[in-house]
């Protein structure tokens, strides 16, 4: 996927995140709390496709 093409994708398109040691997602927790995070551990590619 181009960057072009990536614009305006949901982030699961282009990333599987993963959790960290807690079982807690970084991006997700930072984003409710409204604070900064680190250590969001992610793999490319888009998550599995769930049914």
């Amino acid at each position: 996927m181009s960057p072009e093409e990536a614009v305006g994708q949901p982030l699961t398109r282009l990333f599987r995140l993963e959790e960290n040691e807690d079982g807690e997602l970084p991006l997700l927790a930072a984003a409710t709390s409204r604070s900064e995070f680190g250590g969001q551990r992610a793999r490319r590619g888009a998550a599995p496709t769930r049914c």
